[in-house]
């Protein structure tokens, strides 16, 4: 999915911005961080991050990537069992994304 800023962020404040979608995710999923690598992808700022959370006597593992592009932002999620967190699929489906003009 994407969302558009108001405006595009400037680059002292990328950080920032990328710091509060990871941390809003977070929250909203109820999760607990537990991983977090900064990327660049053709140019822009980008986060991949897992997060966990037991449900249902079932642990849960959130993983997500996100990228800034301009004052668009897009994310990818997926949640699976922690047995399925490391599945070829997933690496794949995160592989798939590209940008295109």
């Amino acid at each position: 999915s994407y969302g558009d800023y108001p405006t595009e962020p400037t680059s002292a404040n990328q950080e920032a911005v990328m710091n509060g979608v990871t941390e809003g995710v977070i929250k909203g999923l109820q999760a607990e961080l537990i991983s977090e690598t900064k990327f660049n992808f053709h140019g822009h700022p980008g986060r991949d991050f897992r997060a966990k959370r037991m449900m249902e006597g079932n642990e849960l593992v959130f993983s997500w990537k996100t990228l800034l592009v301009g004052r668009r932002l897009y994310q990818m999620g997926v949640a699976t069992n922690k047995k399925d967190a490391d599945a070829p699929d997933l690496q794949r489906f995160f592989t798939s994304f590209q940008l295109s003009n």
